[in-house]
């Protein structure tokens, strides 16, 4: 991630429709294995907010606010669920399809979000009136940061205005997490309960993981995989999205 004000990628080919509140596709590809990939998406987004979102019903939470809100289907499913939800999002495609499905949301960049959050009025009552209050932010570790200092503040930050946080890592980026902070895993939302590797989620999600020892960084197919589950990649993406999930409070 650099160090320009924007939160994450959007999902340019994915929205809310406003009428039905299903996620939809933009369009459709035409090359087999990237229209089955972006079906897995689409399924493996409304699966995991919706796991999600139960999760948090459980754990008594109220209100939302989830950071990199994209086209809004978290925030649109915690609404449906009776948790009063706002996004986060400064991407103007993103922008542009929260507004089209009249989804509550604040433009509000993560440097800003850090620095002085209650500078926003509209963020400021939202957080006033919380009882209690979750935060997500479903890439927060999980994302590639070139600005590490700034993912460290941000998560700092999300501790600090909520009782829960919900964000997004590989084992190994869960045992640095322990290391500087005094945290407490809630629960992983995978059915594994745990966190998994980062070369298992990159398995799961594209069939392919690197070899970075012996073949310089390339990308290479496991045949393994190929075998065992077929011959599309991305079949496990659900999977992916949920095991990725963790439940966090300090």
């Amino acid at each position: 991630m650099t160090n320009s004000d924007q939160l994450f990628g959007n999902y340019s080919n994915i929205f809310i429709n406003p009428v039905s509140g299903s996620i939809e596709l933009n369009k459709f590809p035409t090359e087999l294995n990237a229209l089955h990939s972006l079906i897995n998406q689409k399924n493996a987004i409304s699966n995991r907010d919706e796991m999600l979102v139960a999760s948090l019903k459980n754990l008594g939470v109220t209100h939302l606010i989830d950071i990199g809100c994209d086209f809004g289907n978290l925030i649109n499913a915690a609404n449906k669920s009776g948790i009063r939800a706002l996004g986060l999002e400064i991407i103007p495609t993103s922008i542009s399809l929260l507004e089209n499905a009249k989804l509550n949301y604040v433009e509000m960049s993560i440097q800003e979000f850090v620095a002085s959050p209650e500078n926003n009025l509209k963020l400021r009552n939202f957080l006033e009136e919380s009882g209690t209050l979750a935060i997500s932010c479903l890439n927060i570790l999980h994302g590639n940061w070139e600005d590490c200092g700034l993912r460290d503040d941000l998560l700092d930050k999300m501790l600090s205005l909520s009782q829960i946080c919900v964000i997004t890592g590989s084992s190994g980026q869960i045992r640095r997490l322990k290391r500087r902070r005094k945290i407490q895993v809630i629960g992983f939302l995978g059915p594994r309960n745990r966190a998994i590797s980062k070369s298992y989620s990159e398995l799961l999600q594209y069939g392919q993981f690197y070899l970075l020892k012996f073949w310089g960084g390339r990308r290479v197919e496991s045949i393994i995989y190929r075998i065992l589950i077929g011959r599309f990649k991305y079949t496990e993406k659900i999977s992916n999205y949920l095991q990725l999930v963790v439940i966090i409070s300090e």
